[in-house]
């Protein structure tokens, strides 16, 4: 009889010592303040990640005081890889037409990334008001992760 095995020690190796966990930001916001980094994680050593969700929900707290046609909120991802560098990996925007106080949005995203020891993500976060420039936004940001034995 011939037994036939996977060549790597382990075929699945997300299943060595699994740990999940959560990790959240948030900032309050004035229309067109620029771009900031939100949530910071790096990928301790002697272990891999998974990433699976990502996800942005905005509150408008104060309405533009003029006649704003669209609010634009960027979520944006950004891999580090250990030694390389930054790029954006993904570019998810939420747009809200002329939103009143007490508004609220969200958006999500699945990137399904595993990432290395080392690599280091941030999520950075902008606002653009296309109004009168008094607009003000609660936002806040998630991820969902497993980290697991390299």
């Amino acid at each position: 009889m011939r037994l036939i095995a996977a060549g790597t020690p382990r075929a699945a190796p997300y299943d060595r010592n699994p740990t999940s966990q959560a990790q959240s930001g948030n900032a309050l916001l004035s229309e067109n303040t620029g771009t900031s980094g939100l949530i910071t994680y790096t990928v301790p050593a002697g272990k891999k990640a998974y990433l699976g969700i990502l996800s942005i929900e905005l509150l408008c707290e104060v309405a533009a005081t003029s006649a704003a046609t669209t609010h634009k909120v960027y979520l944006e991802p950004r891999l580090t890889p250990s030694g390389g560098a930054e790029a954006a990996i993904l570019h998810r925007a939420l747009n809200v037409p002329a939103m009143v106080a007490g508004d609220r949005a969200e958006v999500a995203a699945t990137p399904s990334l595993t990432l290395q020891a080392g690599d280091a993500m941030t999520i950075y976060q902008t606002f653009n008001g296309q109004g009168g420039g008094a607009g003000r936004v609660h936002i806040w940001a998630h991820i969902a992760r497993t980290e697991f034995d390299a």
